[in-house]
């Protein structure tokens, strides 16, 4: 009877043992499945690349695995998968307490002279207010070169010629901090005069958030362009003042293709 005990016994540790073990190897092997994948995702710039590093932040959750579920998380927010306007305060101790006050925290508005030159925010900050401006926007980091974009619910993926469409891209220098333009792409196929107002007015309300001395700039160089649409002439403008330089062009609705309004710096 004694035997039969010990040999039960031995067979319970052993069988709790052995399910520890595959249970370890299981929870090993999916993570290590998940860091192929999204490395090979980011590192090819692969289309899914949100969805991938997504679905590897549930799996850690799923598992507890905390580090490796910081390290997803961070993934995510250096890919541009977080959604800016949603950024919490959770993702922002994964960065250093010198980036988060350089880029997480909101811009606040100033009212700037006419000697003052552009507004001073970065890269994440100006996205963060596009973003504010149509919350309801998708939200895509459509290439490897960080650029932000934001499209309107009611469009495609991709833009297509000839095709209704509205987007705002956010454009980030080298450094990735500091920000070289941004872009407001409309094309409304029933109207060219409607695409132009959609466009310049979408421009200025983002704008109207950061420096309200941008809006006017945008209605001057919208009367040049009628001028120039007056006279035959391309309708395409572009001006530099305050240390920013903004563009108008509508030259190539007639083909199919959005009327453009950006700021850079």
């Amino acid at each position: 009877m004694k035997n039969i005990i010990s040999y039960v016994a031995v067979a319970v540790v052993l069988f709790f043992i052995l399910s520890k073990g595959i249970s370890w190897w299981v929870h090993y092997q999916t993570i290590k499945e998940n860091d192929e994948k999204v490395a090979f995702a980011v590192k090819n710039n692969d289309l899914n690349k949100c969805a991938i590093i997504s679905n590897a932040i549930s799996m850690a959750n799923n598992l507890t695995d905390q580090e490796a579920l910081d390290r997803y998380k961070r993934i995510s927010l250096e890919n541009y998968c977080t959604p800016i306007n949603k950024i919490d305060r959770d993702r922002a101790t994964m960065l250093s307490a010198q980036e988060e006050s350089q880029t997480l925290q909101p811009y606040e508005k100033k009212s700037y002279s006419e000697s003052d030159l552009s507004a001073q925010l970065s890269f994440i900050q100006l996205a963060a207010v596009a973003g504010a401006t149509y919350p309801d926007f998708k939200v895509k980091n459509p290439d490897a070169k960080g650029i932000i974009q934001f499209l309107a619910t009611d469009v495609g993926e991709q833009f297509q010629q000839n095709q209704n469409w509205f987007s705002i891209k956010v454009i980030p220098r080298d450094n990735q901090k500091d920000w070289r333009s941004l872009m407001v792409e409309i094309y409304y196929q029933n109207s060219y005069e409607e695409s132009k107002k959609f466009t310049f007015d979408a421009c200025k309300v983002i704008w109207s958030n950061i420096d309200d001395r941008v809006p006017p700039l945008i209605d001057e160089l919208a009367d040049r362009l009628v001028k120039y649409e007056n006279e035959n002439s391309a309708a395409q403008t572009i001006h530099t003042r305050y240390g920013y330089t903004i563009g108008l062009d509508a030259s190539r609705w007639q083909d199919g293709y959005p009327v453009v309004c950006f700021v850079a710096q």
